[in-house]
């Protein structure tokens, strides 16, 4: 699937999940699938958009700032390499999964409102943002240099940080 088109967006009223994982959405084609940004999936609450070609995660945030029942964004194994300084959500998102997106650095464009972030096997050397509602951080696969400050995050429970590599050491 390459698009859904804004006026098939329009009939699913009751439409809480919407999984396009794995498709050939690009941030065209995304923009008229979520109709703009205009919040048409009013009920939406999980939208998986993993593994597409998308670009732009300012795209991606404006497109589901209006989605008022969104809870769960995965945007993971798209290709967006850089973060803007700054971004808009939607105030419910609790989970997004930014997962194998080449990211080289983070910015505050992250939601406050997360408690279960996924930045796992980008190219990040820093973590160095604050989330008060942090439950979860996955920053596993990355170079990250030293460990983000704990203050930072008053409600963590969950810290993943490997490193995995394959070591072939013969003797």
């Amino acid at each position: 699937v390459f698009v859904m088109p804004c006026a098939t967006a329009h009939m699913l009223l009751n439409l809480q999940y919407l999984d396009l994982s794995d498709n050939l959405l690009t941030d065209l084609t995304l923009t008229e699938t979520l109709c703009n940004g205009d919040g048409t999936l009013k009920d939406l609450r999980v939208l998986n958009v993993s593994g597409n070609a998308l670009k732009s995660l300012s795209t991606v945030s404006r497109l589901v700032t209006n989605l008022s029942k969104l809870t769960h964004l995965d945007v993971s194994r798209n290709g967006f390499i850089s973060m803007p300084g700054g971004c808009s959500w939607p105030s419910t998102l609790r989970y997004l999964n930014i997962s194998w997106a080449k990211l080289t650095t983070i910015s505050p464009c992250l939601p406050e409102t997360l408690e279960v972030l996924d930045l796992s096997n980008n190219d990040l050397k820093a973590f160095i943002l604050i989330l008060p509602a942090l439950r979860e951080l996955h920053l596993s696969g990355n170079k990250i240099l030293s460990l983000p400050p704990g203050w930072m995050f008053p409600n963590l429970q969950t810290l993943t940080i490997q490193v995995r590599t394959n070591l072939n050491i013969s003797y």
